[in-house]
């Protein structure tokens, strides 16, 4: 086909006389994004060679997606090599493509039924058709996988270890990764999320489970286990336990940025997404002894600014604002109510806790009379180890019910003082809330957020009407003006 064409297949080129294989929907596919990359910066390329249509594509749909963008987008144009006639532009040519297309796409279904069928029925029989997993080799019976000595005798005595609480989980990986290469001769360490696959693996307690195209599991592998299911079960317990504690800083927000997404990027055409916001970000120079940068950074172009920046501006523009006598009010009167609230949650607290002292006073009174009525020694030194932690429940009791008795109006009065300070000195107050309490407290006080402009000023489109523009000399005003 290239003598036919008037072109050569250069013999190291990328691809050249390759064989691709699908790697993820062909849509976009990573290797057919890797040719269409080559043809665009190489024009020099003309024509893609393939054998016939079914080893180009076996989707009718998506090969005419292929060959129009390569042929309009790039200028390369898809020809067979084993039929000629299909690499016409005439109408008779694309209908005898599309047929093509549509035979490959039919025997592709057909084929990926039957290999569906046949590995759920070597599930059900307590096969195992895939690759054996870690720790397991091909055996001398088809889809029933052998122990890899030495690599099987070690995954089992750590997987026994973290089940029975010897090894946290990272403990057991770190001794997996040290003793890996005296096992394996090209030994690659592991990096956690696959650990946990591999602890959690229903394979080694001799049960088969596939959970993707085909969905089964056996519990009666015919495999050897390595484990018992008491200890798979006990490991599963420990993977779960570690991925429900764990608190990732995209859900509660990163406490040394909780100013992210606050800001707006005038110089940014990103406007319809959430591109055009700013975001924490931590930066090196990558010294030996790095210097490190906090900063706020654009997803959009990519601007950053100090944090130290940031927040100077934002206290600057809170500065510019006071709170009016009117809402000061209202603010006062809300406080008022929080407090009654509080007070009133005080009184049941007192309540419920003089039930229990006096309950403990009982108990200690009952477990007395037990102590001294008691002969026997071993038992009068049990009772009397239950008499000391009674009383000392009971002074922690009273120690509470005296805090929450005494000095309440002192405690108003800190309330008071503390929610009109923040008022008072929003600014510096605001950069230093946790994430949360940030975004509660813009929603309230700046609606629609901040807005960076081009020579890195910062100004708010709506202020709550909670605030005023505190009241200054022209001058400043005038020096001021630019910056909200």
């Amino acid at each position: 086909m290239a003598d036919r064409l008037g072109v050569i297949i250069p013999k190291d080129y990328i691809w050249s006389e390759s064989m691709s294989s699908k790697r993820g929907k062909n849509v976009n596919r990573k290797d057919l994004n890797e040719i269409y990359d080559t043809c665009k910066r190489d024009r020099s390329i003309k024509y893609i060679i393939v054998d016939e249509p079914d080893r180009f594509m076996r989707s009718q749909k998506e090969a005419n997606y292929w060959e129009v963008r390569f042929e309009i987008e790039v200028g390369v144009k898809v020809v067979y090599a084993k039929n000629d006639a299909l690499n016409d532009d005439s109408s008779i040519a694309t209908f005898q493509r599309s047929l093509e297309y549509y035979k490959a796409e039919g025997s592709n279904e057909e084929r990926m039924r039957k290999a569906v069928n046949g590995q759920r029925k070597a599930l059900e029989e307590g096969r195992w058709p895939y690759f054996p997993p870690r720790g397991y080799k091909h055996g001398e019976v088809k889809s029933i996988p052998d122990k890899d000595g030495e690599k099987a005798e070690l995954l089992a005595r750590i997987l026994k270890k973290t089940a029975a609480g010897l090894y946290t989980l990272t403990e057991s990986l770190k001794e997996y990764n040290k003793l890996g290469p005296t096992v394996y001769s090209n030994y690659k360490p592991i990096k956690i999320d696959k650990w946990k696959k591999v602890v959690a693996n229903p394979f080694y307690a001799g049960i088969v489970e596939m959970n993707k195209q085909v969905k089964y599991r056996n519990e009666n592998g015919l495999h050897k286990p390595i484990i018992t299911k008491e200890e798979h079960l006990k490991l599963v317990e420990i993977v779960n336990s570690k991925r429900r504690n764990h608190k990732a800083p995209s859900k509660e927000g990163n406490p040394k940025y909780p100013l992210s997404n606050m800001f707006l990027c005038e110089n940014c055409d990103h406007k319809h997404t959430k591109y055009h916001r700013f975001a924490g970000i931590t930066q090196s120079n990558n010294k030996k002894k790095p210097k490190i940068y906090q900063k706020y950074r654009c997803r959009g172009c990519y601007r950053s600014l100090p944090k130290e920046y940031i927040n100077e501006q934002v206290m600057n523009l809170c500065g510019q604002f006071d709170m009016s006598e009117k809402s000061r009010k209202i603010l006062l009167e809300a406080l008022e109510t929080a407090w009654k609230r509080e007070e009133g949650d005080t009184a049941i607290r007192k309540k419920e806790l003089k039930l229990r002292i006096l309950r403990a006073e009982n108990d200690i009174e009952s477990i007395t009379d037990t102590y001294v009525n008691e002969c026997n020694e071993k038992r009068k030194e049990i009772i009397g180890s239950r008499l000391d932690n009674r009383q000392a429940q009971l002074d922690a009791m009273k120690n509470e019910y005296q805090e929450l008795d005494s000095g309440n109006e002192k405690k108003k009065s800190d309330f008071m003082k503390f929610a009109l300070n923040f008022v008072d000195n929003l600014g510096s107050n605001f950069v230093n809330l946790t994430p949360k309490n940030a975004q509660r407290c813009k929603q309230i006080i700046f609606p629609r957020g901040f807005v960076i402009t081009q020579e890195n000023n910062v100004y708010t489109q709506e202020i709550s009407p909670l605030y005023g523009l505190r009241a200054r000399k022209k001058s400043d005003f005038s020096d001021n003006f630019h910056s909200w």
